[in-house]
């Protein structure tokens, strides 16, 4: 009875991912193409997205391209848009409990030439005040 309630609890989880468009520019921002040439392409690609809940079965809202942009664009100083950017849309529902719509945008920032370049994150190893170090240094 418990086999059969799980199977039948984990064939009803659904879910769904969907590439909805390639951009070769994208922005939220207002910026002049006609001065393009004080512009560059970062070589790291960023990530943004917008996420929406539903309970039980109503959806808390609907997510928006725009914010999911702006998350984007945000991450990285001086960003005024995306190149060569990707738009998924994703979501999954387990019936009548919880569940999640998503956009996600993925593309490379574009920047104003001379604006501060990001500085990579270093992975930095610190103790934990509750570790006891027994190397003796």
């Amino acid at each position: 009875m418990k086999l059969t309630l799980i199977t039948c609890l984990l064939l009803s989880i659904i879910s769904c991912t969907s590439r909805l468009i390639d951009c070769t520019i994208i922005s939220t921002k207002s910026f002049e193409l006609s001065d393009a040439a004080n512009y560059e392409k970062l070589t790291e690609r960023v990530e943004g997205d917008d996420v929406t809940h539903i309970v039980i079965f109503i959806p808390l809202g609907l997510p928006d391209v725009k914010e999911a942009c702006d998350t984007a664009i945000e991450q990285t100083p001086g960003c005024v848009g995306l190149s060569d950017a990707v738009l998924y849309s994703s979501w999954f529902y387990i019936p009548y409990i919880y569940g999640q719509i998503k956009y996600t945008i993925e593309g490379t920032p574009i920047v104003k030439k001379g604006s501060p370049k990001p500085t990579p994150k270093k992975k930095t190893e610190s103790k934990s005040e509750n570790t006891v170090d027994y190397s003796g240094n």
